[in-house]
């Protein structure tokens, strides 16, 4: 059963306001007055599926700093991990040198030097307005972060690197 995040007071007016229109007005307002002095008190029922006890335990878990709490690759479920083993196999993932190499040096100055440089020159050609280039320059050199949520329906529950770009130097979701 789906349950609403707020509470429908525009749709319980609408109806209200329909149901009321041929009534007498002293009655009308009455009926306003009842309403919106019912709808200021009212509120969601809480729709918890755990108990008091196991929202306890859940914070506790949240506060350890060995512990990873994290949503699973796949379902709706969010899984508890070491976070030795965790930091353990992301630092194995990142050290693979078949899939990842090491720069002695960050590009991301140099990128982003580069990339506005670029957008300039369209600019100055007319290629691009003034909007686009504001909305594709990039003014943020901090590399893109990666996390790895567990795949936790895979043998060995393998972690699945997700590089994300969000506020970061990747202004191709603008195009």
């Amino acid at each position: 059963m789906d349950h609403p995040s707020k509470f429908p007071t525009k749709d319980i007016v609408c109806e209200i306001e329909a149901a009321i229109v041929r009534l007498p007005e002293d009655t009308i307002d009455t009926i306003r007055t009842t309403t919106a002095s019912i709808l200021n008190k009212a509120s969601l029922p809480s729709h918890n599926n755990i108990t008091k006890d196991e929202k306890k335990a859940l914070k506790n878990l949240e506060e350890e700093p060995s512990r990873v709490i994290m949503k699973a690759d796949k379902g709706n479920c969010f899984v508890v991990l070491d976070r030795t083993d965790y930091d353990d196999t992301m630092e194995s993932l990142l050290s693979d040198r078949s899939t990842n190499q090491l720069f002695q040096k960050s590009l991301f100055s140099k990128v982003e030097r580069e990339l506005n440089n670029r957008l300039l020159d369209l600019k100055k050609q007319n290629k691009i307005n003034d909007s686009t280039y504001r909305k594709l320059r990039s003014t943020i050199t901090a590399p893109p972060a990666i996390h790895g949520p567990i795949k936790h329906h895979k043998t060995g529950y393998p972690l699945h690197p997700i590089v994300s770009c969000s506020d970061r130097l990747c202004p191709l979701q603008y195009i």
